[in-house]
C-alpha cells in the first residue's frame, strides 16, 4: 500500500513526524510551503509546491495520484487541495483530509452557506476520509459537514515528547519566583492583552511571580511599551529547540489564553516536560489533553478574572500543583505518544484502503 502525503510546512512537529511515522513506513511526503514560523530547521523534504505554477503543480499531483494508493493531504482550504480534489474526480483514489481544526460555524449566514455548500461538497465524498487532530469537536467538523462517522479517524496532534522529557523538580511552595511562560506567536488572537492584565493583577499581590514570553509577532512592540519598566515581564524572542526547552523547564506554568487556536502544540510541550498549563477554553487541545489528564486548568475564553483565579490556584496549592505535574508528564510519556500515532495512522491506513 503506498502512501504520499502532503505536509503544509517544515515545522519542528512535522520534520518529527516524518522521522518518527513517515519513513520506517516508507510514507513518500512532500511540502506545501517552504518555511515555517515554528521551526528554524531548513529541511524542507523531497519536494515543495510554493512557487511552482499551477500547470507544473497540477502534473506534479497527477503523478502522485497515479503511483500511489492513499494520498494525505494537511488541510482542505488550499489551492493545492483544490487541484488534488478536482484530479482524484477522475483518479479516484481514496484522500483523507489531516485537520487540526475545530468545528467553528460563522455567524455571519453569507458565510455559513458558502462554508456549508463547500466543505459539503468535499466531507460527502465517498473517497474522503477525515483524520482529526482530537478526538472531540475536531471530529464533530466533518461530522457537521456531512461525513459519515465511519470516515472520521483520530490523528493526534504530536510532538517529540523525547525532546521535553525530565525528572519534575519537588515543587514545595518555595519555588522563587514562581515562573509563568507563554510560548507563541505575539498576535492578537492569543489573548497576550488579557494575560498581561491577569499578571500584572497577580503581581501586585504576590511580587515573587515572573512572566516570561516566547515568541515574536506584530504585538511585540506594543507588548514592550505596555510593561515598560516591569522587572518581572521577560520578552525572549523566537526560541527554538533547545533553547526554548530550557527556558520551559525554568518555568513552572504555561498560560496559553488565546481567544481561537485550532490546537496549540505547545500544551503538548509544557506538558511533556512536567509542566502544568492554563490554557482557555478555545484552545483546541484544551479537551482531549488538559481535560483528560487532569494536569491543568481551564477557564472560559476572554475572562480575564477566572484567568487570575486559576493562577491564583496554581502558585498557592502545592499538593495539586505537583500532582497535575506529575499528570501532565505520564499523559504525554505514556498514552499522548507516537505509538498512539502510528496505531491511529495504520488503522487509517488500512480503512482508506477500502474505500
Amino acid at each position: 500500500m503506498k502512501v504520499f502525503s502532503f505536509l503544509f510546512e517544515p515545522a519542528e512537529y512535522t520534520l518529527d513526524l516524518v522521522e518518527h511515522i513517515y519513513r520506517p513506513r516508507g510514507v513518500a511526503w512532500g511540502f506545501l510551503r517552504h518555511t515555517s514560523s515554528a521551526s528554524n530547521r531548513l529541511d524542507a523534504g523531497p519536494v515543495c509546491l510554493e512557487g511552482w505554477p499551477f500547470y507544473t503543480k497540477a502534473k506534479y499531483m497527477c503523478n502522485v495520484l497515479r503511483n500511489n494508493d492513499i494520498i494525505v493531504m494537511n488541510g482542505y482550504a488550499t489551492s493545492e487541495f483544490l487541484i488534488l480534489f478536482a484530479l482524484n474526480l477522475y483518479f479516484r483514489k481514496p484522500l483523507a483530509i489531516e485537520s487540526d481544526t475545530q468545528l467553528r460555524v460563522p455567524v455571519q449566514w453569507t458565510k455559513r452557506i458558502i462554508k456549508w455548500i463547500y466543505l459539503s461538497v468535499i466531507f460527502r465524498n465517498p473517497r474522503v476520509s477525515g483524520w482529526a487532530g482530537g478526538n472531540f469537536s475536531h471530529k464533530e467538523l466533518f461530522s457537521h459537514y456531512g461525513m459519515c462517522s465511519g470516515r472520521i479517524h483520530l490523528m493526534p496532534m504530536m510532538i517529540d515528547v523525547s525532546r521535553y522529557l525530565r525528572a519534575i523538580p519537588d515543587f514545595c511552595g518555595s519555588t522563587s519566583p514562581f515562573r509563568i511562560i507563554y510560548l507563541g506567536r505575539l498576535v492578537k488572537v492569543k489573548g497576550l492583552d488579557l494575560l498581561l492584565q491577569a499578571f500584572l493583577r497577580l503581581a501586585q499581590e504576590d511580587k515573587e511571580v515572573e512572566l516570561h514570553i516566547v515568541g515574536g509577532g506584530a504585538l511585540e512592540s506594543k507588548l514592550r511599551r505596555r510593561v515598560d519598566g516591569e522587572r518581572r515581564v521577560h520578552f525572549h524572542g523566537s526560541l527554538f529547540g533547545d533553547e526554548k526547552t530550557r527556558v520551559l523547564w525554568q518555568c513552572q506554568v504555561l498560560v496559553l489564553p488565546s481567544k481561537s487556536e485550532s490546537w496549540g502544540l505547545v500544551v503538548n510541550e509544557a506538558m511533556a516536560a512536567g509542566v502544568p498549563v492554563i490554557v482557555s477554553d478555545a484552545v483546541g487541545a484544551c479537551t482531549d489533553l488538559v481535560g483528560e489528564s487532569g494536569s491543568g486548568l481551564i477557564f472560559p475564553s476572554g475572562d480575564e478574572d477566572a484567568l487570575l483565579g486559576c493562577m491564583r490556584e496554581m502558585i498557592s496549592n502545592t499538593a495539586k500543583y505537583q500532582e497535575r505535574a506529575v499528570k501532565a508528564q505520564q499523559y504525554m510519556e505514556k498514552i499522548w505518544n507516537y505509538d498512539l500515532y502510528g496505531r491511529c495512522f495504520d488503522q487509517a491506513v488500512a480503512h482508506a484502503a477500502n474505500l
